[in-house]
């Protein structure tokens, strides 16, 4: 059984969380062993969930090479595209970090905390944003279906195939990078 790919830890982490236990709860302690092997580094994550108990594991193929560090959220490279997760997803999860950081902006006065919070969740959705224009080949007008393969995909395509087009991609990550440098501008000198 092949193992599935991430090109980064924080695109491994973002797969596991937008898949829940069966009780609903996304989060667990999680566990990692890592192994080498063929020249393949792999990483099982397990532990159980705290809402229910059941068993959960996630194992991972990850590139060998050391991450590179960066207070940017950064799911893989730049002309790659993911196949953990699809652009639908991509997108959604995009939507759900921009409104986390939102609620968090909106909740009165900001510790340093919530301000590393919202930068993160942030920096998170520009990043997912910028995964869902990578399905789109060079010089293509649109994601094509085949990019859109988990029942939560296919959801976002169909509800709103427009959204996939390469000028909407492009015009929601350039509001969304305009968003994370108005936070840092705003509160760089606090």
């Amino acid at each position: 059984m092949a193992v599935p790919r991430a090109r980064t830890f924080d695109e491994a982490y973002l797969y596991m969380e937008l898949r829940p236990c069966a009780c609903g709860e996304a989060q667990f302690d999680r566990q990692s062993d890592h192994s080498s092997a063929d020249g393949a580094f792999v990483v099982r994550y397990s532990g159980r969930c705290p809402a229910c108990g059941r068993d959960r594991s996630f194992t991972f193929e990850l590139p060998t090479e050391p991450p590179v560090v960066s207070f940017d959220v950064r799911y893989g490279p730049d002309d790659v595209p993911s196949t953990l997760l699809d652009a639908g997803e991509w997108l959604g999860a995009a939507e759900l970090f921009t409104m986390n950081a939102e609620a968090v902006l909106g909740s009165g006065d900001l510790s340093d905390d919530d301000l590393t919070t919202v930068y993160y969740l942030l920096s998170a959705a520009t990043a997912a944003t910028a995964e869902v224009l990578k399905f789109a080949a060079s010089g293509a007008d649109e994601v094509p279906e085949a990019s859109f393969w988990t029942p939560a995909g296919r959801l976002a395509l169909q509800v709103a195939p427009e959204r996939f087009r390469r000028d909407a991609i492009e015009a929601e990550l350039a509001g969304r990078r305009k968003a994370l440098a108005d936070f840092e501008h705003r509160y760089e000198a606090g």
